[in-house]
């Protein structure tokens, strides 16, 4: 039976998450040389479950940065996206919310965008962007949905962006998260209002073609605490296995390191993939 590491310290402690990024980075980076900034469409997809709607919307998004000679893709790229989108518009016409009232925003902020020289290659997604999925991608999976929508992809970003909040309300339109998850599943509703952040979870570390195992052990032992022998034994499960739990506690504490691991392996050109998902109970004498 694998040995997960307890995370009561670190609920106990509750560093914030700058300090846990900074932390990681110091620790993890080492020799390793920062790749060029960006992230490309299959780093972003990688990222989670997405569905049809949300791939196609993310293929968008980067098609309006190349549209607007824009060499990176930001989050207004996205809104941009989301808005057009006839199913992000359906969803929201069912949930009584007019999402086209709030384009001119959305051009807005990409008329403001700077347009310096584009390069050789498509444009590549900004590291703002990178950290909204993120958050979406942890926020959906801990509340245990199986993909991930366009439209659920804009209920974290109106979230997370006061100034698309406020073009919502500026335009009259009361943009309500319940109603929106109730159009798109009422049981992935209930859900998501049933999950405090005191509810535990588990992070499932993922195999990809791109990730050394040197790097996986470098997490394993300094950002989870795990022995090195430990650390090598559970890259090998991974490695054969395509994926496995590493760590279970409060889904406020797990996110918040998850996100720190990603921000750094991305930092050190590795594209890690993280999930989370509910935690079973423990079986009796289990270590915690």
């Amino acid at each position: 039976m694998t040995v997960i590491p307890s995370t009561s310290a670190t609920a106990a402690r509750a560093p914030s998450r700058r300090t846990l990024l900074g932390r990681l980075w110091r620790r993890l980076l080492g020799q390793w040389r920062p790749p060029d900034p960006g992230y490309s469409f299959g780093q972003i997809a990688a990222l989670g479950p997405f569905d049809e709607s949300a791939l196609r919307v993310l293929r968008a998004s980067f098609l309006a940065a190349e549209t607007w000679e824009h060499h990176e893709v930001h989050t207004s790229h996205l809104v941009f996206a989301l808005i057009k989108d006839d199913t992000v518009k359906s969803i929201c016409a069912r949930a009584g919310m007019d999402v086209l009232a709030v384009l001119p925003f959305a051009q807005m902020t990409l008329v403001k965008l700077r347009r310096p020289p584009l390069g050789d290659g498509p444009p590549l997604a900004s590291a703002n962007l990178w950290r909204t999925m993120v958050k979406v991608a942890m926020h959906f999976q801990a509340a245990g949905a199986d993909t991930i929508s366009a439209a659920e992809i804009l209920i974290m970003v109106v979230r997370n962006d006061d100034d698309l909040a406020g073009a919502f309300a500026a335009a009259s339109v009361d943009f309500s998260t319940a109603a929106m998850l109730k159009a798109i599943d009422p049981a992935l509703a209930a859900a998501t209002s049933a999950t405090p952040e005191s509810t535990l979870v588990a992070l499932r570390m993922h195999n990809d073609h791109f990730t050394t195992q040197e790097w996986v052990v470098k997490v394993l032992t300094e950002a989870l605490g795990m022995p090195e022998k430990m650390a090598a034994a559970e890259m090998l499960t991974i490695h054969r296995e395509g994926s496995a739990v590493v760590l279970k506690g409060k889904r406020e504490d797990v996110m918040a390191l998850a996100e720190s691991i990603r921000a750094a392996s991305a930092e050190a050109g590795f594209p890690l993939r993280l999930s989370l998902e509910p935690a079973e109970p423990e079986e009796p004498g289990e270590p915690a």
